[in-house]
């Protein structure tokens, strides 16, 4: 197995984790009393961008399970998925750098300061395993 097809495995096993996280999040955000403060149409939009990411992350671990070898490979349309879902996860990363900061206080919730570091974790993992077919070809 290369380098590459490595991280494309790697890649799949951290959708699929991360789709479970995602599908998880009613319970573990405790979203039945969080919606009731922001309101029925907020509530039902932020429910459902998440719940159709849990079937991109589905996807995407799929394919990547799927279609190894071809998403390794880097060439053609699978260069394309890689590039796209590679830089989905760094600017992802990047994105929460800026919006996951401290309140006005200069202070950040231990909740907060959790959930941020795991994702960031998370997100960077994910867009490294992506990027490894491009940094290490045919290896």
């Amino acid at each position: 197995m290369t380098y590459a097809e490595i991280g494309i495995a790697v890649g799949g096993v951290l959708s699929l984790a991360y789709a479970v996280f995602n599908f998880a999040f009613y319970r573990i955000f405790n979203w039945a009393n969080e919606f009731k403060k922001i309101g029925k149409l907020n509530s039902a939009i932020f429910y459902t961008m998440n719940l159709f990411l849990v079937f991109i992350l589905l996807f995407f671990a799929y394919i990547s399970f799927a279609h190894q070898q071809e998403l390794a490979a880097s060439a053609g349309l699978a260069r394309t998925t890689i590039i796209f879902y590679a830089a989905f996860w760094l600017f992802r990363a990047i994105w929460q750098i800026v919006y996951f900061k401290p309140d006005k206080t200069g202070k950040i919730s231990p909740a907060m300061r959790i959930m941020r570091s795991i994702t960031m974790l998370w997100v960077l993992s994910l867009s490294a395993a992506y990027f490894t077919p491009l940094i290490f070809p045919h290896s």
